[in-house]
């Protein structure tokens, strides 16, 4: 289906109503909080009653978790990052290639953002091909911080992901002209949009609809009524 403002339509089924499989993702969420800090990964088939064809990599990241790079476990099978392990960091998924073959990710330990395995550029790179793997790595950055942003990762969530400090997401943010407040209110916006058109539009429960996010019903309800720009066909004024 086709919207005229931005929803999150992964929660959505092809008749534009909750997709049954998002029902279950306060389930996985759950599962994750009750992992060991030094549990380092997962899979889906761990959680109880979760079939894992059903879900895509973006609703695991909507619980704050994040499928495993290739580079650490080239496996067929789906594996996800717990983002409450300990060295969470160590699995960032900003992985950049340069020209001459080297392959690295974010440097956690360096406050000066360096690259992980910088050093082992070939012999005969050419310093623009450094330029562009650097520019590569700084786009990902940008881009992977505003769609973690619309769905709904703080800094302090985005930062193991991103290689990072938790300290430094704010001076990243800064380096796009943004801030992390400005980044989350896109989810606001977004989630405000989406539970308006399912409660009033597709007829779904609020309270299950909020399960489904995580928030409280009155959250959900007060972003609705400050942020959503849906117009409602019915004419009902404030959310319930």
């Amino acid at each position: 289906m086709d919207f005229d403002y931005e929803m999150h339509t992964f929660l959505l089924d092809a008749n534009g109503t909750l997709h049954e499989p998002s029902k279950r993702l306060p389930n996985i969420r759950e599962y994750i909080e009750e992992l060991p800090e030094t549990a380092a990964t997962f899979r889906l088939k761990q959680v109880d009653g979760i079939y894992q064809p059903n879900f895509d990599d973006v609703h695991l990241e909507f619980c704050h978790a994040w499928p495993v790079h290739e580079i650490y476990a080239p496996e067929n099978e789906r594996v996800y990052v717990n983002p409450n392990y300990i060295h969470a960091h160590t699995y960032t998924d900003l992985v950049a290639e340069c020209q001459c073959g080297t392959t690295f990710t974010r440097n956690y330990e360096d406050d000066h953002n360096s690259l992980r395995d910088e050093h082992n550029h070939s012999d005969d790179c050419l310093p623009h091909w450094r330029l562009k793997a650097r520019a590569a790595m700084t786009e990902q950055r940008y881009n992977l911080m505003h769609r973690l942003g619309k769905l709904g990762w703080k800094g302090a969530d985005m930062a193991p992901r991103l290689g990072a400090h938790t300290r430094a997401m704010g001076p990243y943010a800064e380096q796009f002209n943004t801030s992390i407040g400005d980044v989350y209110a896109e989810y606001r916006r977004i989630a405000a949009n989406t539970y308006r058109y399912l409660v009033h539009e597709a007829d779904e429960s609020s309270t299950e609809v909020a399960n489904v996010y995580g928030h409280a019903r009155t959250t959900l309800t007060r972003w609705a009524n400050e942020w959503a720009e849906v117009e409602l066909s019915s004419g009902i004024g404030d959310d319930v």
